[in-house]
């Protein structure tokens, strides 16, 4: 019997999981039938689907499970996605000289901001390498692509985007914020407590076909993995999807299985706490009971 499932998710190569697990029949393998989606609406609207029952499953950041919620609605991770942040800062034209943290006092910097947490993570990044923020002028509230076409006209020195859109502008790299702030559980995939209640045996089957992807992602070359996933990207070339690949494998993005690192997840918890996306500490540790013990 076949179970089907449907998948939402930002438009991004950072999921490439789901792309692999689908292309090479993973899911197929688990008798599901998984139907991938991208979400063109904003991040409230796609936390909102699993409680509005228009899809099983989203993909996001762990914040998504530690924000207060009604309980029957309360999103719960199933598998790991992404373990590094995939924002970085690149410079605007001109800017060629090595790059330095202290670049940044007095400089504008654009924060694309469709969600908070890249905001939250450049704060942490900033108060790592002991820069005030007071001394930086950074802008909030820019979509990537107006971020980006801002950069390119020079009206601003730096821009923090995601690596999809930084390499298809070719703009030039200064930092990535991973580097600064480490491994954190950026992307995972979620779906209700109460539909992970009633049907955990098939959240088991998905997480299963995700750490075969994981492992293949560990293994292959970037330039098949983009082949792999050109169905979901018609309008990126395969140079530059190989390129996006290659440059989220040196940060070392995908983890090797789709289990939660506790310390990971408690540094990213302690850092949306400090800087308000969480308003007060939460227990994080009920969030591991599934993903992380086969016998949930």
């Amino acid at each position: 019997m076949t179970t089907r499932l449907r998948l939402a998710s930002f438009p991004h190569v950072s999921y490439l999981p789901q792309f692999i697990a689908q292309a090479l029949g993973y899911f197929a393998d688990e008798g599901l039938a998984v139907s991938l989606t991208p979400h063109a609406g904003d991040w409230v609207a796609l936390l909102a689907a699993p409680g509005a029952h228009a899809v099983e499953l989203i993909v996001g950041n762990i914040w998504f499970a530690l924000r207060p919620s009604p309980g029957a609605s309360r999103l719960l991770p199933v598998a790991h996605a992404m373990q590094q942040s995939r924002f970085m800062l690149y410079r605007g034209p001109g800017l060629r000289q090595p790059f330095d943290w202290r670049q940044l006092e007095g400089a504008v910097v654009l924060i694309a901001s469709e969600v908070p947490t890249p905001w939250i993570a450049f704060r942490e990044a900033l108060q790592r390498q002991g820069l005030s923020l007071d001394r930086v002028r950074a802008v909030t509230g820019y979509p990537a692509r107006d971020a980006a076409a801002a950069l390119a006209r020079g009206e601003a020195d730096f821009a923090l985007l995601g690596i999809e859109d930084g390499l298809r502008h070719g703009f030039d790299e200064a930092a990535a914020l991973a580097d600064t702030i480490g491994p954190v559980p950026w992307s995972v995939y979620l779906t209700g407590a109460s539909e992970l209640a009633a049907h955990a045996p098939v959240y088991r089957a998905f997480q299963r076909a995700i750490g075969r992807a994981l492992a293949d992602i560990q293994q292959r070359e970037s330039a098949e993995l983009a082949e792999l996933a050109a169905p979901w990207f018609p309008n990126l070339d395969q140079p530059t999807a190989t390129r996006i690949i290659d440059r989220y494998r040196a940060l070392d993005a995908w983890p090797a299985t789709p289990d939660l690192v506790p310390e990971h997840l408690a540094r990213w918890h302690d850092a949306m706490v400090r800087w308000g996306l969480l308003r007060e500490p939460v227990d994080w540790q009920p969030l591991l009971r599934f993903i992380d013990d086969p016998a949930a």
